[in-house]
């Protein structure tokens, strides 16, 4: 009976079995809900590999603490895919099982946000600019079970889960002004568990480390067995429950040993399939380029509602796989491209030119930016190191109010160089930010224009 609410939800990547071994409509059913609980439960294991990468990374790991990345990412950067160069990150992994912990925002005339991520991938707040304002503030951010009395003055976030990652980020216009201002704001963020608050005891924080040499997350977890996979899941969901609207979702996958207290166990299956379970991450990692697909405009598709999924859980996975920290859309919304005019996939050989006209610049009530990734969605070395480009860039506007930005592997020339977007000698892709971006851009009545290929 479960089945039959869980099946229509997913397509079943795990399935499809060679035509020379059959398996029967119950192992199939079998089979479609292992897939599908896996990509139910691929971004709250992939959220916890990525706090354990950071801890990791930070030498001495501590929750509950800044850790100030007071440099652009560049190509050795690999703890997240599709890192931005618009603004410096300060980030913490929160750990709110015993207490409450204070989040204090300086005053600053700075575009910033903060947003908070629960276990699962989603934001349940994010205090910044847009929602918040520009006065300093004093946020109470509680977990699930909290009862306690918030103190005067400070507004309460509830976290659905235990562990929250916070992401913020602050404007930065040049590598000076990072220096110069920026890192001066992010010394001024402060994180403090609620019974320091209260002795009002002093905070610290700690500058990132550069990276280890071991596998990105996304990486890692690729690499777990199926049956490592799901037991971590359900390790994870003592302290990470799901929401009331994954129930029906729990009920079908409790059955087979998934759930908070459970255990996995391929022996628990038939031999005939436990081959095909254990291909189960494989196929899924397989499949993820085509899990979830926006409307393609002009060569760009734009992901809209993103980081409050409910139960779209295709659409929380694939983000998570592709770009996990994302923000409200009402904050940043990201068009992403792999083609060009024609429908080609972009590639180092070609020269291309993407074409604003006059007024039509990308609607940003903050800034916008447009980065350069490979087919990894990392960043890319280049001769002037430069991994993108956007309107705080010193561009050279045409003299009918149009911009073009030239986007090739070779430098072009020298009176292009100003609005040239360096691109690898292989496939890449290509992403659009645009901060705090206008109604129009949210109700598409402004889409990106395309990315022709032209010869120089």
């Amino acid at each position: 009976m479960y089945r039959l609410f869980f099946l229509p939800l997913f397509f079943c990547i795990a399935c499809q079995s060679p035509p020379d071994k059959p398996v029967s409509k119950k192992e199939q059913d079998f089979l479609s809900v292992l897939s599908d609980a896996y990509i139910f439960a691929y971004p709250l294991v992939l959220m916890d590999l990525t706090r354990k990468y950071a801890e990791k990374q930070e030498r001495k790991p501590s929750p509950n603490l800044f850790f100030h990345h007071r440099h652009f990412p560049d190509p050795t950067f690999k703890m997240v895919v599709k890192p931005n160069l618009d603004t410096y990150y300060s980030t913490a992994w929160l750990n709110l099982k015993e207490q409450p912990v204070v989040l204090s925002l300086p005053k600053t005339d700075r575009y910033f946000l903060v947003p908070l991520y629960d276990a699962w991938t989603n934001v349940f707040a994010a205090p910044g600019t847009r929602t918040t304002g520009a006065e300093a503030r004093d946020f109470l951010i509680a977990g699930p079970h909290w009862k306690g009395i918030v103190p005067d003055g400070m507004q309460l976030y509830r976290s659905p889960t235990n562990m929250v990652y916070a992401i913020g980020r602050i404007q930065v216009n040049n590598p000076e002004d990072g220096s110069n201002v920026v890192t001066q704001i992010q010394d001024r963020l402060a994180l403090t568990p609620l019974d320091q608050w209260t002795r009002k005891d002093k905070y610290t924080a700690n500058d990132l480390k550069l990276p280890l040499n071991i596998p990105p997350p996304k990486e890692q977890l690729k690499k777990l067995r199926v049956d490592s996979f799901f037991n971590l899941f359900n390790r994870l969901l003592e302290d990470n429950p799901p929401y009331p609207t994954d129930q029906k979702q729990l009920s079908l996958m409790k059955v087979y040993g998934i759930g908070s207290g459970k255990h996995f166990s391929l022996a628990n299956f038939p031999d005939s399939l436990q081959e095909r379970i254990l291909q189960i991450p494989i196929k899924t990692h397989q499949g993820f380029p085509k899990l979830y697909k926006a409307e393609l405009i002009n060569g760009w598709r734009t992901l809209m509602g993103l980081a409050d999924y409910g139960i779209d859980y295709k659409k929380r996975a694939f983000v998570a796989h592709f770009g996990l920290g994302a923000n409200w859309s009402e904050d940043t919304v990201y068009p992403t491209s792999v083609l060009d005019a024609e429908g080609t996939p972009f590639h180092g050989k070609n020269n291309y030119r993407l074409h604003f006209p006059k007024g039509q610049l990308p609607p940003a009530q903050a800034f916008w930016s447009i980065t350069m990734y490979n087919a990894q969605y990392f960043l890319v070395p280049n001769p002037i190191d430069r991994y993108a480009i956007g309107d705080r860039d010193d561009l050279l506007v045409n003299e009918d109010g149009s911009l073009d930005i030239w986007i090739q592997h070779e430098s072009p020339a020298p009176e292009k160089r100003k609005n040239w977007l360096p691109a690898p000698k292989e496939t890449f892709t290509l992403t659009l930010r645009i901060y705090w971006p206008e109604e129009r851009v949210l109700t598409a009545n402004w889409n990106v224009p395309p990315v022709e290929k032209i010869n120089q």
